[in-house]
């Protein structure tokens, strides 16, 4: 539903970097962000697809600080990469294999725990929901009907990349119909398709208080969380002084920046 851009580089990679995280990070984490989001434009470029980007007009900061590394772009074995990134990590980083099915040799889990517990303001934050607000989400979305004790209604069964959770059970099922094919429960479908978004990532810890009636949901992360953390790219620079070139290799393993 978006527009096509044309425009200069500069002009559309600050424009996504505004839109992304402001200016009010760290020079150093502004200018991995622009690098970040110049090689995710090219890259759709170069393989004939659209890039789908959020933008706002950015401040003259910014303009300054993506015009210091316009035209650098990552690399691995010498062919630019897909260099998605996401709001926080989780103490880890998700492998985009668990994610996505697609194993990128850049796009590894790496542990972020070092950053993320300290000062990463998305790593714990907490939600509730009623346990009848969890009946609809999952009726509405999988057709499943959740009946008796609430405590029984979801269990996590194994987990991936540290605490990313992987494989779940719901009113008994691993999975569901949705009309076209069988969908295995993950966190990240619990997430995404039957949570529609209204937890923050896919790593996360699910109780339910009987004396309260409540889910109460403990996440970590912001996001797919693979990839670039602009949280954790902005605490690198700011409590760690790394350079934007540094922030990059950390999250994207054996890339070059040319």
């Amino acid at each position: 539903g978006g527009t096509i851009i044309t425009d200069t580089a500069v002009n559309i990679v600050s424009a996504a970097v505004m839109a992304e995280i402001s200016d009010i990070f760290d020079d150093e984490a502004i200018k991995a962000q622009a690098v970040a989001a110049y090689t995710y434009i090219k890259y759709y470029n170069m393989n004939n697809q659209r890039a789908y980007i959020a933008k706002s007009k950015p401040s003259e900061r910014v303009v300054n600080l993506v015009k210091q590394v316009i035209g650098k772009a990552l690399y691995y074995n010498g062919t630019m990469i897909q260099a998605v990134y996401s709001a926080s990590t989780a103490g880890r980083t998700a492998s985009a294999k668990n994610v996505w099915g697609v194993d990128y040799p850049y796009l590894q889990s790496i542990d972020t725990e070092f950053i993320d517990k300290e000062y990463d303001i998305n790593y714990g934050r907490k939600v509730s929901f009623t346990s009848e607000e969890i009946k609809n989400y999952v009726k509405n979305s999988t057709g499943i009907v959740l009946t008796g004790d609430p405590s029984t209604w979801i269990t996590i069964d194994s987990h991936v990349d540290g605490k990313f959770v992987g494989q779940m059970t719901i009113g008994g099922q691993q999975s569901f119909y949705n009309g076209t094919r069988d969908v295995n429960i993950t966190g990240r479908v619990f997430r995404e398709t039957i949570l529609d978004y209204d937890i923050r990532s896919a790593c996360f810890e699910i109780e339910y208080d009987a004396s309260t009636d409540t889910f109460n949901l403990t996440t970590y992360g912001y996001g797919h969380c693979v990839g670039l953390s602009q949280h954790g790219a902005n605490i690198l620079a700011s409590k760690y002084g790394y350079t934007y070139d540094q922030i990059l290799k950390f999250y994207y393993q054996g890339v070059e920046i040319k």
